[in-house]
């Protein structure tokens, strides 16, 4: 199963983005849903830690539905 080259979870589908490298190269990388959800619509950066994104997106899930998700911490 492929992995996302963002947050780094298995995914079924990969979604492909051009991004601009440091040193100026056109790179294409593979996104999850989500990941691709959250860059085009402007949350987030494509190097961001995948740490916290992962945290972030938990403690979303926990204040959307704070009964049936475990606590983030």
């Amino acid at each position: 199963m492929p992995v996302c080259d963002r947050c780094g979870e298995y995914a079924h589908r990969l979604y492909p983005h051009g991004v601009t490298d440091d040193d100026g190269e056109k790179v294409t990388m593979w996104l999850c849903w989500d990941c691709d959800w959250e860059i085009t619509n402007g949350r987030g950066d494509y190097d961001d830690d995948p740490g916290e994104i992962l945290l972030d997106r938990w403690e979303e899930e926990y204040e959307y539905d704070p009964v049936n998700t475990p606590p983030p911490y």
